[in-house]
């Protein structure tokens, strides 16, 4: 009976939701005041150009509470604010942070039609990577620059004025796009794309106009330190605890029979 019962614990842990190695988690629920908070106490205030923030001369910009859902689908935070930007997620400040060869950047967006180009966010100082979705032609497309190299790849699977998960994942010899867990992009690095990439001090010049900045919105902006797969993104469910249960009482049944 013993062994039983420790094969129904290992069943219930195997469905529990393993955090990733978080290097930054801006969750955008302050709803005032010009600092974003982040959760992981690395990149705290500063990291966007607040000097714009509320509303900076745009109307209906800065904090607020249109977000992609009640609840983060992993976890099962409350999720009650979001930023409808006027720039973009900039982690160029006097903090120093460092990605390996592999790491993964995600969020909530819910893009407008860019203005050119639209960046999302972007890191400078030495090492660089930038991202952006752009238009062209009425067709989106995300580009980016890692390090010294350039990428443009399809943003077919974007839908404008409409919330969506966003995630970027690279390893030591490629990068892949997701758009709500499905692959947009999957490709080789660049030459020259290759990690790791070092942010840090980088003096922001002013406020930017609005085509410099990202239109739309976003919302639980992270930073994981490993090559996520789309199990692990933010907008995962949570497996049901009745169907662990379900699998458990099923393993038990079979186990009872065995031992008859």
């Amino acid at each position: 009976m013993k062994k039983v019962c420790c094969v129904l614990v290992l069943v219930f842990l195997g469905g529990a939701v393993g955090k990733a190695g978080t290097l930054c988690y801006l969750r955008f629920e302050e709803g005032s005041g010009f600092g974003a908070y982040d959760e992981e106490g690395r990149m705290n205030g500063g990291v966007m150009d607040f000097t714009s923030v509320p509303g900076g001369g745009y109307t209906g910009r800065g904090w607020s509470t249109d977000v992609p859902s009640a609840t983060v689908p992993l976890t099962g935070q409350a999720n009650t604010g979001s930023m409808h930007f006027t720039d973009f997620i900039d982690l160029s400040t006097i903090n120093t942070l460092i990605l390996g060869y592999e790491f993964t950047i995600e969020l909530f967006m819910k893009p407008e039609m860019p203005v050119s180009v639209s960046p999302m966010f972007n890191f400078s100082y030495g090492s660089a990577l930038s991202f952006w979705l752009g238009e062209d032609s009425g067709n989106l497309y995300f580009g980016s620059l890692l390090h010294t190299a350039s990428t443009s790849d399809s943003a077919s699977l974007v839908s404008l004025n409409e919330w969506q998960h966003f995630a970027l994942v690279v390893d030591s010899t490629s990068y892949a796009i997701y758009i709500n867990s499905q692959v947009q992009a999957s490709n080789p690095l660049p030459t020259g794309g290759e990690g790791p990439y070092q942010f840090g001090t980088l003096p922001v010049a002013g406020t930017r106009s609005l085509g410099d900045g990202f239109s739309g919105w976003m919302d639980e902006f992270r930073i994981s330190d490993e090559a996520l797969s789309p199990s692990q993104f933010l907008n995962a469910t949570i497996p049901e605890p009745t169907t662990l249960g379900l699998l458990g009482l099923g393993l038990l049944s079979l186990l009872i029979r065995r031992r008859k």
